[in-house]
Formats: C-alpha cells, sequence, structure tokens
C-alpha cells in the first residue's frame, strides 16, 4: 500500500514536527515498498524535485 502525502503530512504533524516538502519527500522515499534506500538515493530524489534547494 503506497502512503499517500496527505498520510505522511498528518503523521509528521502527530509527532509534533513540522510538515516541510522536503520531509515529506524524503518520507515518501522511505515508505516505498520493498526498498531501503541509501542516503545518497534519498538525496537523489530532493535533487530531482527540488533542484535548486541544495
Amino acid at each position: 500500500m503506497k502512503t499517500t502525502r496527505e498520510h505522511i503530512k498528518n503523521i509528521l504533524i502527530d509527532h509534533g514536527v513540522q510538515p516541510s516538502s522536503y520531509r515529506i519527500r524524503i518520507l515518501e522515499c522511505l515508505s516505498e515498498p520493498n526498498k531501503h534506500p541509501t542516503a545518497d538515493e534519498i538525496y537523489q530524489h530532493l535533487l530531482e524535485d527540488f533542484p535548486n534547494c541544495i
């Protein structure tokens, strides 16, 4: 089951964490089934989505 952005946002809020586009995207990467991305893979996904941020 794929985790939706809204569900991830609610999880962050429930844990007292301010949801941001970066945090939501990182959790989307981590919640992909049957995959455990490395820090570098997550970083590469962030660069694709937010090319001017890093």
